[in-house]
C-alpha cells in the first residue's frame, strides 16, 4: 500500500514550514522533491509551494494574515468542499480499561458521547453537513448500532435548531498508510484560544481502500424508524467520496473515565445543550407520537396516563418470570391510572424511534445493563429503576442519571439458581465488587422483581411525582417532545 503525498503548504514568507515531512519516507521525499525541482515555478526566495495531501496553515491574530477559516487549498480540493465549507474528520480512539464492540451502548457513551462538554468548551465541535469519523481500530465501525451512530454524532455537533437539509455521518477507517492520527495531532493544538488551532486539510485515500465506510444520511422529512440506519458506499457514490479532502478537527475518546463515571455533563447548560441536539437529530414524528399517546378512555377531560415500560433483554439477565412481575406491578399501579408495558430489546432499532417511545414515560424499570442508557429519552424528571443480579451492583448510571435531571434508584434480586445461592451467599457485595471473577459470575444471572422490589418501586416512584421536585422544572415537565 503506497502513502499519498504528504506535504506542508508554504508560509506567507514563501518558506516551506515542513510541519507534514514526517508523513514521508526518505524515498517519497526524494521523489517529491524532483518533482518540485522539475515541475513547480518558482516563487520569491526560490522556493516552492506544493500542491499536497495535507495543508497545513497556522493562522495568526495579526491583521492581514490568514484567518483560521480561510486557507489557500489547491485545485484539487475545491470540489470537496460542501455548501462552501469542507468535510470535517475526526479520529476517534477506541481503546479503554474494558473490553467492548461498537455495539455496546454503555461503553461508547462514556467513551465518545462523554466528550460532547469537552468539546462544546473548546470549539472542538462542528457544524459541518458532512462529518468523517476515523476510528482507529479496523471493523469498528462494522460493529455500531443506531443508538452508538448516534453517541458518536452527538458528542461532536454543534447545537441546531433545526437539522440541514442533508446531514452525511461517515463512519469508517483510514488505513494509518494514509492518515496518521499520531502526526495529524501533532499539527492540531488547542491552548485555550480558538485562534490557535492550526488548520489541516487531509486527502483520504481512494474508496476503494475503505472497505469499513458507512454511511448515515439524514434528512428532515425521514421517518424515525429510518435514521441512522447505515448504508455502504455504492458505485453510482464512489466517485463522488473518492479521495475526499477533509478539515481535520483532532481526536477524542481512549481517556478512561473516573471510577463513578461522574464526567458526563460537566459544565454549565452541557445538559440542555445535548438535549437539544437530540431534538434536531430525532425531530418530531407526530403520526408517531399520536400512535403512542396514552389518554384515559373514562377521563372526560382526556387526562394523560402515567407511564412505565418495562424493558425486557434479549440474551442475558432478562427479568424472569415476566408474567409474574407485571401482575406484581400492576396491584401496585393500578390500570386505571398507569399505562405498563413490554419493550424488547433490539439491536437494530433507531434511536429515534425509541425516543419517540420514550419521550414521556414517568418510569422505565429494567434489568441492570448497557440498556440503561434509553434514559437518555426520558423527560425531565422521570425515573429510571434497575434490578440487580444477586450480589452485584454498580452506580454508573446513577451519576448520568443525576446529572441529566433524572432519578436513579434500584433494588438487587435474590439468587434464581442453587449454587449462586450458596456461592455468593458465603461473600458480601463489597467483596463481590472487588473480585473480576465474582463479579462475572453475578453477573450473568438473570433477575427477578419480588414484593420487596415492587414496594422499593413505590417509594422511589412517589419521589418523582412529588411536586416539590417537579418545581425545579418550573412546573413544566420537559419532555423531548413537549
Amino acid at each position: 500500500m503506497v502513502a499519498p503525498d504528504l506535504h506542508g503548504i508554504s508560509n506567507t514568507d514563501g518558506r516551506d514550514d515542513g510541519s507534514s515531512q514526517s508523513f514521508l519516507s526518505v524515498q517519497q521525499q526524494q521523489q517529491q522533491q524532483l518533482r518540485t525541482r522539475d515541475d513547480a515555478p518558482s516563487n520569491k526566495g526560490g522556493k516552492h509551494q506544493s500542491t499536497a495531501n495535507v495543508m497545513a496553515a497556522t493562522p495568526s491574530n495579526t491583521a492581514g494574515e490568514q484567518s483560521p477559516d480561510k486557507i489557500d487549498i489547491p485545485t484539487k480540493c475545491v470540489n470537496s468542499q460542501v455548501d462552501g465549507a469542507y468535510p470535517v474528520l475526526y479520529n476517534l480512539k477506541t481503546a479503554l480499561g474494558v473490553t467492548y464492540d461498537g455495539g455496546h451502548w454503555f461503553h461508547v457513551a462514556e467513551n465518545f458521547m462523554a466528550q460532547h462538554s469537552k468539546l462544546r468548551a473548546n470549539g472542538g465541535n462542528t457544524d459541518a453537513t458532512d462529518i468523517y469519523f476515523n476510528f482507529d481500530k479496523p471493523g469498528f465501525s462494522l460493529e455500531l448500532n443506531g443508538i452508538t451512530r448516534l453517541m458518536v454524532a452527538i458528542a461532536a455537533m454543534k447545537e441546531h435548531k433545526h437539522l440541514p437539509s442533508r446531514l452525511n455521518l461517515h463512519f469508517l477507517h483510514i488505513p494509518i498508510d494514509y492518515v496518521n492520527p499520531e502526526k495529524l495531532s501533532e499539527s492540531v493544538s488547542n491552548s485555550g484560544n480558538k485562534a490557535s488551532f492550526k488548520q489541516v486539510v487531509v486527502q483520504l485515500p481512494p474508496e476503494a481502500k475503505l472497505p469499513d465506510h458507512r454511511i448515515v444520511t439524514l434528512t428532515k422529512n425521514m421517518e424515525s424508524k429510518a435514521r441512522f440506519v447505515p448504508h455502504a458506499v455504492t458505485a453510482a457514490q464512489g466517485a463522488s467520496y473518492d479521495r475526499t479532502c477533509v478539515l481535520y478537527k483532532g481526536s477524542y475518546g481512549g481517556e478512561w473515565p473516573t471510577p463513578q463515571r461522574g464526567h458526563w455533563f460537566e459544565g454549565e447548560g452541557d445538559a440542555y445543550s445535548f438535549r437539544q441536539k437530540l431534538r434536531t437529530l430525532c425531530p418530531r414524528d407526530t403520526p408517531l407520537l399520536q400512535k403512542y399517546n396514552k389518554v384515559d378512555s373514562n377521563s372526560k377531560n382526556g387526562r394523560k396516563m402515567r407511564k412505565m415500560v418495562v424493558y425486557q433483554r434479549d440474551l442475558s439477565r432478562k427479568l424472569a418470570d415476566e408474567d409474574d412481575a407485571l401482575k406484581l406491578l400492576r396491584e401496585s399501579f393500578p390500570p386505571a391510572e398507569w399505562d405498563i408495558s413490554v419493550l424488547l430489546h433490539t439491536p437494530d432499532a433507531s434511536p429515534c424511534y425509541l425516543a419517540h417511545l420514550l419521550h414521556d414515560v414517568d418510569v422505565l424499570l429494567t434489568p441492570h445493563g448497557f440498556q440503561s442508557m434509553l434514559l437518555l429519552f426520558l423527560p425531565q424528571p422521570s425515573l429510571i429503576f434497575e434490578v440487580f443480579p444477586y450480589r452485584y451492583y454498580k452506580r454508573g448510571y446513577g451519576p448520568l442519571a443525576k446529572d441529566y435531571g433524572l432519578l436513579h434508584a434500584g433494588v438487587m434480586s435474590p439468587p434464581l439458581t442453587w449454587h449462586r445461592k450458596f456461592l455468593l451467599g458465603l461473600v458480601t457485595t463489597d467483596w463481590c465488587m472487588l473480585s473480576k471473577q465474582c463479579r462475572n459470575y453475578a453477573r450473568g444471572d438473570n433477575v427477578k422483581l419480588t414484593t420487596r422490589g415492587v414496594d422499593s418501586l413505590v417509594r422511589a416512584v412517589k419521589e418523582t411525582l412529588d411536586p416539590a421536585l417537579h418545581q425545579k422544572y418550573s412546573g413544566v415537565r420537559d419532555s423531548l417532545y413537549n
